[in-house]
């Protein structure tokens, strides 16, 4: 149980290396995997929004905010904007708030144990993060591909 809890962490830690550049960042047009993606056209995009508070090593929880841009009319990328912000993990207990930008995608082919639609966030400066869908929610997976094994709270909710 504490080894996944560890991964977890590590999940977390890797994806904030290397954030101070990216902090409260909000650039309309990115290069992500050496392709130009640009922010400025989600006007002709459907939007799905999650937020929940997700577990956090070294802070009292991880707020994230996901928004998911997929295009009207079948061109351009599949984009997401990513908000985290670490509670309390900052200088005199303010919070952190770090913004990822980057593409999204189903990931196809059998999926280990978690039998589902999953969403994989990739972006240059993060790993891969992996979500399975289940009804109106987004359930953060681990590296493995697989649901967390923790009684803890990995769940983001979608905004209506």
């Amino acid at each position: 149980m504490k080894k996944l809890l560890y991964l977890f962490i590590a999940l977390f830690i890797c994806s904030c290396a290397g954030k101070s550049a990216d902090k409260k960042a909000s650039s309309e047009e990115m290069t992500v995997n050496g392709k130009s993606v640009s922010m400025g056209d989600t006007a002709n995009s459907n939007k799905k929004s999650y937020e929940g508070i997700l577990p956090a090593a070294d802070a009292e929880g991880i707020r994230y905010e996901l928004d998911l841009y997929t295009p009207k009319q079948g061109t351009g990328d599949s984009i997401y904007h990513l908000t985290m912000t670490y509670i309390g993990a900052g200088e005199n207990g303010q919070d952190e708030t770090f913004v990822q930008q980057g593409q999204w995608g189903i990931v196809n082919g059998p999926v280990i144990d978690a039998g589902g639609t999953i969403y994989q966030l990739r972006g240059d400066s993060i790993d891969e993060i992996n979500f399975l869908a289940v009804n109106d929610s987004l359930v953060m997976l681990g590296q493995d591909m697989k649901k967390p094994q923790s009684k803890l709270n990995y769940t983001l909710k979608e905004k209506k």
